[in-house]
């Protein structure tokens, strides 16, 4: 909160942002002196949070500075910032601070992370390239897929997600990376392997991860543009976390 400001505008994110909302709304709905006004910018979720009648008086920010600590115990993992700042914003600070070079291998996101990032200025500094890889012929061919591995297990895996990120990695040369591989929907997808499905994997320097999310429901691009922040928000914990400590820290 900047100097004269009275009121937080926090910015949150979850794979399940009208969960999310819901919640969120309910809490500071049950909080004594303080207003708010929130909404889905989807996939985020935006809470502008004041002293009640809008009156910067000493206990209306108590009420505030109460109401932000309490937010931060019951949301804390899923808050993005408390002055506005979207994900893929705050994403290219850290990147930018850490002097890092980023790519991505997108298979089920077709380009919305590239999208994302490349909507922001200055995000050349940073961003080398997105791979579009879709068909298996491309993971093979573009990113060094072994075709074996996607017959063993099947495109969508963590499997593929791991040779996708040593691909990408191998290619440009980046220091960091996400990859992509999922089931949109409305069609396909298995038993094990239902519509929704998607591993989405990170790399940063001394670390990489795949993970398996399930995400129920959505429209294709919806769900397109929700997997592209839910990789945003992957790698960012992974560069934030205790696991990595950047060496060639920088300013922005």
């Amino acid at each position: 909160m900047k100097k004269g400001d009275i009121f937080y505008n926090f910015v949150l994110f979850s794979p399940d942002p009208f969960v999310l909302y819901c919640q969120v709304k309910s809490m500071l709905g049950s909080l004594k002196g303080i207003s708010f006004e929130g909404r889905i910018n989807f996939p985020e979720v935006c809470f502008r949070v004041f002293p009640e009648n809008r009156i910067a008086s000493r206990e209306g920010v108590r009420s505030l500075e109460k109401a932000k600590e309490t937010l931060r115990k019951n949301f804390g993992k899923n808050i993005v910032s408390e002055d506005g700042t979207t994900l893929p914003l705050r994403f290219l600070r850290e990147l930018f601070t850490r002097r890092l070079k980023f790519a991505c291998a997108e298979s089920c996101t077709g380009g919305a992370i590239a999208n994302l990032i490349t909507s922001i200025p200055g995000s050349s500094s940073v961003f080398v390239t997105s791979i579009v890889s879709y068909s298996n012929e491309s993971k093979e061919n573009l990113l060094g897929v072994d075709p074996v591995t996607i017959r063993k297990y099947g495109a969508v895996s963590s499997e593929v997600v791991h040779q996708m990120l040593n691909g990408i990695i191998k290619k440009t040369g980046v220091d960091c990376a996400v990859a992509t591989s999922g089931i949109a929907g409305p069609e396909g997808g298995s038993k094990e392997k239902g519509v929704g499905v998607v591993y989405v994997g990170a790399v940063a320097p001394e670390k990489k991860l795949v993970k398996r999310f399930e995400i129920k429901g959505m429209e294709r691009n919806d769900f397109r543009v929700l997997v592209a922040f839910v990789s945003l928000k992957f790698l960012l914990e992974i560069l934030e976390g205790a696991c990595y400590k950047s060496k060639k820290k920088g300013k922005l």
